[in-house]
């Protein structure tokens, strides 16, 4: 009898997590919707104790929310259950940028770049995580995140999340000349995922910088518009007709952007 509960209890999990993937959680993670992100990917790897991958993502979801110390000990405590990681260990390298500890921080990506490199070449998943973690910080070594992030999209020319992260490299790397490079990758994710709306938004933040408030306001519409649960986006909304006194429209934004938000 027990037997029979236990089988139902892992069953009725398995349920619950079969509809949830680490591309819904990334979803909800790119629209700043941190609760619902960590829940999917918590599921998962409580279905999936070993999935490094949704262990890795929900990682992120902690940095997200200014957690690095959880972010890291989460990371520390999977490797210790499971063997290491390469994708893990550049979670650990990713929370020493944020400790200011890049010499330490170089050496598990280097080391994670060695585990996972084959006869094809390096990781483009590791790579993009490098970059990923770079460019997460104020001060990061651009060129590097841009050349690693490079050869990742010359092996896997459609992961748009090394396309985005591409662009925001670029960004960093230069500001205020980076951003025509910048434009160009965050259009090519789109083109491969037009429900992409982080993209739009990075490009809205392009234009922002140019103080070119029309194409501003073009691409945040198009990416309210192609997802319309984009909490980020509302708020850019928001905040431009908050700004301007337009008071009417601000609050409508407003009221789109709690709804969509956690």
């Amino acid at each position: 009898m027990k037997k029979g509960i236990l089988l139902l209890a892992v069953l009725l999990l398995m349920i619950g997590v079969k509809a949830q993937t680490i591309a819904e959680g990334i979803k909800h993670l790119d629209a700043d919707r941190y609760v619902k992100a960590e829940s999917v990917f918590k599921n998962l790897v409580a279905a999936q104790p070993k999935n490094t991958e949704a262990i890795y993502w929900l990682g992120q979801v902690y940095f997200n929310m200014d957690d690095n110390a959880k972010a890291k000990a989460l990371y520390q405590d999977a490797i210790t259950k499971n063997g290491n990681s390469p994708l893990l260990q550049v979670g650990i390298g990713h929370a020493l940028l944020l400790e200011n500890k890049a010499t330490e921080a170089k050496q598990q990506f280097e080391s994670a770049l060695t585990m996972s490199h084959t006869k094809k070449g390096d990781d483009p998943m590791i790579q993009t995580a490098i970059g990923r973690a770079i460019v997460d910080i104020k001060k990061g070594d651009y060129a590097y995140a841009i050349k690693l992030l490079e050869s990742a999209t010359a092996s896997n020319p459609q992961n748009t999340e090394t396309l985005l992260q591409l662009g925001n490299a670029w960004r960093k790397a230069s500001p205020g000349t980076g951003g025509g490079e910048a434009f160009a990758y965050y259009k090519k994710a789109l083109e491969i995922n037009p429900s992409y709306a982080v993209a739009d938004l990075r490009i809205a933040k392009i234009f922002e910088t140019q103080k070119n408030w029309v194409m501003m306001l073009e691409f945040l519409n198009s990416a309210v518009k192609r997802d319309p649960n984009f909490a980020p986006g509302y708020y850019e909304l928001f905040y431009y007709y908050f700004e301007r006194a337009d008071f009417t429209q601000a609050e409508d934004f407003l009221k789109k952007y709690i709804a969509s938000s956690d």
